[in-house]
C-alpha cells in the first residue's frame, strides 16, 4: 500500500508494511494518507469530494476561506533554508532473513530565538543593580543601548545536540512481526509545550565567565535566586 505522513516519519511507514511516498495526499485504494498539517486539510476535501462531489467539497473549502499563500517558500527539507534543516545519516542493516536493524544519527543545531530589532528584555540575575545596593539581579535589554547586554541573545548556540537512533524488526513465522526503536531528539524548550524559557527557546545562557546549564527567563531567574 503507498502511504505518505509528515516528512519527519516519512521512513518509518516501511516498518508498518506501507511503500512511503513524498506526496502531500495519497489514494491507494480505499486508503487516504497525508502528510503535515495542511496537507490533512487537503486530504480531508479530497475525501470529501470521493464521497460528495466537487461541489460540495469546494463550498467547504470556501466556508474555511482556505486558500493558503505561505510567507514562504519552504515547508519540506528540500525546499526550506538550509539554516532551518539538520542534517541526518541512516541505514537499514539485514542481520539475518528475519532480523533487520535500523541505526541513523541526527546533528540538530539550535540557535536562540531572537526579537528582530532587539526589542526585548531579561531578567539578568548576576549583573549587580545600583538601585539595590550592588545586590546581584538586573533588568537588561538586548541590543547595544544604555543598560543592554550588547548581544541578541543571552543564550548561546548549543552545537552538540547529537541525536541517535536505532529500531529493531523481528519477524516471527509469516504474519507477525516485533518492532522496537529508541532515539534522542533535541527541539527549542516551550516549542511544544510553553514551559519556562519559551522566548529564548532553550535552557542554555551566556554567562561572562563560564558556559553552564541553567534555567533561562524571568521564573527560572527567580528559582535560581531562591537558591
Amino acid at each position: 500500500m503507498r502511504s505518505t505522513t509528515h516528512w519527519n516519519s516519512l521512513h518509518l511507514l516501511e516498518y508498518f508494511g506501507a511503500i512511503p511516498v513524498d506526496e502531500r495526499v495519497v489514494l491507494d485504494g480505499r486508503h487516504v494518507s497525508a502528510a503535515g498539517v495542511s496537507s490533512g486539510i487537503d486530504g480531508a476535501l479530497r475525501v470529501v469530494q470521493l464521497l460528495c462531489g466537487d461541489r460540495v467539497a469546494q463550498t467547504i473549502q470556501l466556508m474555511m476561506q482556505y486558500a493558503p499563500e505561505p510567507p514562504f517558500a519552504g515547508g519540506t527539507p528540500a525546499t526550506s533554508p538550509p539554516e532551518v534543516v539538520a542534517w541526518w545519516v541512516q541505514n537499514n542493516i539485514k542481520v539475518t532473513p528475519r532480523l533487520t536493524v535500523n541505526v541513523g544519527l541526527r546533528h540538530d543545531i539550535w540557535s536562540p530565538y531572537r526579537e528582530v530589532l532587539d526589542r526585548e528584555s531579561f531578567f539578568n540575575p548576576d549583573a549587580p543593580n545600583a538601585a539595590a545596593g550592588g545586590h546581584a539581579g538586573i533588568l537588561q535589554f538586548y541590543g547595544n543601548g544604555a543598560d543592554s547586554c550588547h548581544c541578541s541573545s543571552q543564550v548561546a548556540t548549543d552545537y552538540r545536540n547529537f541525536g541517535p537512533r536505532v529500531g529493531v524488526a523481528y519477524g516471527i513465522g509469516d504474519k507477525l512481526v516485533i518492532r522496537a526503536g529508541y532515539t534522542i531528539m533535541y527541539t527549542h524548550r516551550g516549542a511544544v509545550g510553553g514551559r519556562g524559557g519559551r522566548r529564548t527557546g532553550t535552557e542554555r545562557r551566556r554567562d561572562a565567565k563560564k558556559r553552564r546549564r541553567t534555567r533561562t527567563g524571568l521564573c527560572g531567574s527567580l528559582r535560581r535566586l531562591r537558591r
